[in-house]
């Protein structure tokens, strides 16, 4: 799932739509090879925490890692994903900033009682510029 949040309330001047765009489009345009640096920063990050205390099954995290979300901000990217052997209640969130660069991991509790957005489904990457274009 691609979520776009311009944080309208956090800006003072409204984000360019083509800029919110732009980064999706990096973001789902990441080569293969940047996406295995980028998990293997995350599992040595979780792997160097205090974290792994709270790991149910033992895996190999890397292989445990599902991407369920990614949502882009203005100025920053967060990554959920799922680890359902090791976190199956919770949520290994990494934020990247717009430069794609990792800045931190975090694995965080699920919270049953989130407040949910309004879901679209766009089946391309065009679609979703299109539609943010409007």
């Amino acid at each position: 799932m691609l979520n776009v949040d311009p944080e309208p309330e956090e800006q003072e001047v409204e984000p360019e739509p083509a800029a919110l765009a732009d980064l999706a489009q990096r973001v789902l345009s990441i080569p293969a090879a940047e996406w295995k640096v980028l998990l293997d920063r995350v599992v040595s990050e979780i792997e160097e925490s205090d974290e792994l205390d709270e790991v149910v099954e033992t895996a190999e995290l890397r292989e445990d890692l599902v991407l369920r979300s990614v949502i882009v901000f203005i100025d920053a990217v967060l990554l959920s994903f799922d680890a359902p052997k090791q976190f199956p209640d919770s949520s290994v969130l990494v934020q990247l900033d717009a430069d794609l660069a990792f800045e931190a991991v975090e694995v965080e509790a699920d919270d049953d009682d989130e407040e949910g957005g309004e879901t679209i489904e766009f089946s391309t990457v065009e679609e979703l510029v299109r539609r943010l274009s409007m």
